[in-house]
């Protein structure tokens, strides 16, 4: 396997939340060799892949929107569909140089199960990128989330905007290398801050 992109030393910065477009293109503009993108279904990551290998593509809405993933990536990169739970991989054990998870984990009934088949298909090198939403640090606002969480899972087909996202991945294991805090801009009225960073196994 081609190794996945290195990483500058662990880091945790709060930025005001940026352009969305940006923030994936961060993310998978560096990486390398077989990826494996979990929440795929938009396909808003896949236009961002330079140097990937191929993609495969788990997409929650199954083979109808195959053909729209697949017009989504540059020219010259494959995509593979596949309709899976990030609960339940139909992979092989250490398949891929990187997984990307886009709002993928909030949405997962459960969390550690979902984080232990992500380690077990990354390849020991890899490296696990994610842009989640995750409960608030403020009080206040993560109490508006717990009451709004469970008018969104009903809305957005299961995503829950007030877990910690970021204690889970460490307690799957994987040592955080780049951890950016989005929170919403002064005076707009947006209550879930998003985090978007790097992991890797140790």
């Amino acid at each position: 396997m081609e190794k996945a992109a290195q990483e500058p030393p662990p880091a945790e910065r709060n930025r005001p939340r940026g352009c969305a477009e940006e923030a994936r293109r961060s993310l998978v503009e560096p990486l390398y060799g077989t990826v494996l993108e979990l929440g795929a279904s938009s396909g808003a990551n896949l236009p961002h892949y330079k140097g990937v290998a191929r993609v495969v593509a788990v997409n929650r809405s199954g083979a109808s929107g195959a053909a729209r993933l697949r017009a989504s990536a540059p020219t010259g990169i494959p995509v593979s569909v596949v309709t899976a739970a990030p609960g339940r991989l139909p992979f092989r054990d250490r398949s891929f140089d990187a997984v990307v998870s886009t709002m993928a984990l909030c949405a997962a009934p459960d969390q550690a199960t979902a984080l232990a088949e992500i380690r077990r298909v990354l390849s020991p090198d890899g490296v696990l990128v994610f842009l989640e939403h995750v409960r608030s640090r403020n009080h206040w606002t993560a109490g508006m989330q717990d009451m709004m969480t469970p008018v969104v899972r009903r809305l957005r087909s299961g995503c829950r905007i007030n877990v910690d996202t970021v204690t889970a991945i460490r307690a799957a294991g994987f040592r955080l290398s780049v951890l950016d805090i989005l929170e919403p801009r002064a005076g707009v009225p947006r209550l879930v801050p998003f985090v978007r960073g790097r992991a890797y196994l140790p």
